[in-house]
């Protein structure tokens, strides 16, 4: 190797040192992984779409059993065709975010989606609920079980992305709540403040668990970022050997 060639690899490497050490300092690096954590977020959240949208349909399934078919209430079966209506959109929804050639680019357009059709499914068990609920205490404690499970149990599955989580047990759960805390028995009261209770629980918990789900991604692309920095240096002293 001469001595120009030598003087301007030098150069070179240190042009590349310089523009680096600039994208640090202007705060890109930061950012990238930022977004590289935000997509992974919503990647993990659709990943776990088709089982949210399987148990949403067994359990409107059951309701509609139980209350439609024993207790001979035909407004639930409607309230299952809803749910299948509106799973339907979802897994159309699912099925393009899966043929998207650029989900990367296109994170927070997915991410809205998924937040919005989370409160919607919420809402319809919500809302629908309280509409179709009757009088009877046991009907009562059968959906406050229903919902309450679910809530629960979407947890591990959307909490990945903290607003699509919280938009569907706020919209599930807090519509039950009103109405038994509106309604002045002291059954009904406690039960509503225990809903209360149990949403300020779950959101507490999916926090947890969705920092710690963020901090475990961004340890791992430090890692992978401290390897590249030092993998850097290597490469190009063996190119200018």
């Amino acid at each position: 190797m001469s001595t120009k060639d030598w003087r301007e690899s030098r150069g070179s490497g240190l042009r590349f040192a310089v523009s680096y050490s600039s994208r640090i300092s202007s705060g890109d690096t930061g950012i990238n992984i930022n977004h590289e954590i935000y997509a992974a977020q919503i990647r993990a959240l659709y990943q776990h779409t088709p089982m949210v949208l399987a148990v949403n349909v067994a359990n409107s399934a059951l309701v509609a059993v139980v209350l439609g078919s024993y207790l001979e209430q035909t407004r639930w079966w409607i309230f299952f065709g809803l749910v299948v209506t509106l799973t339907g959109l979802h897994a159309i929804g699912w099925i393009c975010y899966r043929h998207d050639r650029q989900p990367y680019e296109t994170t927070t357009k997915w991410a809205i989606f998924a937040t919005a059709g989370s409160s919607l499914s919420g809402l319809l068990w919500g809302l629908g609920s309280t509409l179709l609920l009757s009088d009877n205490i046991l009907e009562q404690t059968f959906l406050v079980f229903v919902i309450g499970g679910m809530s629960a149990g979407a947890l591990v599955s959307l909490a990945y992305h903290l607003p699509t989580y919280i938009a569907y047990v706020f919209s599930a759960v807090m519509p039950l709540s009103v109405i038994f805390l509106l309604d002045g028995r002291t059954v009904h009261v406690t039960m509503g403040g225990m809903l209360v209770v149990f949403i300020a629980a779950l959101t507490f918990a999916a926090h947890h668990f969705n920092s710690a789900f963020v901090r475990g991604l961004r340890l791992n692309l430090d890692l992978s970022e401290r390897t590249e920095e030092q993998l850097c240096p290597l490469e190009w002293c063996r190119s200018c050997g």
